[in-house]
């Protein structure tokens, strides 16, 4: 017979399962702060044109969370008029310029939200200093747009207001010299 002390493997197979389910804890907390901060991360791969998205990334689409989408299915999905933007800022970025946008996305037939897109490209260290990924995050931030939206909408209204009231003050001011020229004269 033999015997083969296996303390060792098994010490480090208990460490493999540690490590383990500490990554899962990591990445079940990750994808949490994702969905509750409605930010989704996203890696562009220059090379092989492939996008990878995480499930927040692609909820943001509109699309099922199991469903990916091409480079251009995505950019399908933005809106036409901030296609021209995006498309540029990629071709940028390819070069080595990061980028951050915010552009509407058609996430149904009658439904837009805007997203605020960042992308960082990451160079390989080869000696042409080639883009081979861009990595970045999408939010959604079409709540803070509707309050841009209505505080421009507050501040247009106040501005008419002070014209208004203004206008108001002059006629009466004038109304008030006429009033005093027509007493002088009587």
């Amino acid at each position: 017979g033999a015997i083969t002390d296996i303390t060792e493997r098994r010490r480090r197979k208990e460490e493999l399962k540690q490590r383990k389910k500490e990554l899962e804890r990591k990445n079940d907390l990750i994808e949490r702060a994702q969905e509750i901060a409605s930010v989704g991360v996203w890696e562009y791969d220059t090379q092989s044109d492939e996008v990878l998205r995480t499930r927040e990334a692609r909820c943001l689409y509109g699309k099922p969370p199991d469903e990916d989408l091409t480079v251009e299915e995505g950019m399908s999905c933005s809106h036409p008029g901030d296609r021209e933007a995006f498309r540029e800022a990629i071709a940028e970025a390819k070069k080595g310029t990061p980028f951050d946008l915010e552009l509407r996305l058609q996430v149904g037939p009658e439904e837009t939200q805007w997203v605020r897109i960042r992308g960082e490209p990451l160079q390989e260290a080869n000696p042409e200093g080639e883009v081979a990924r861009i990595r970045g995050t999408i939010q959604d931030i079409t709540e803070r747009k509707e309050r841009e939206g209505a505080l421009r909408a507050a501040k247009e209204e106040a501005e008419e207001a002070r014209r208004e009231a203004e206008e108001a003050k002059e006629e009466a001011e004038e109304a008030s010299r006429l009033k005093s020229a027509l007493l002088a004269n009587m």
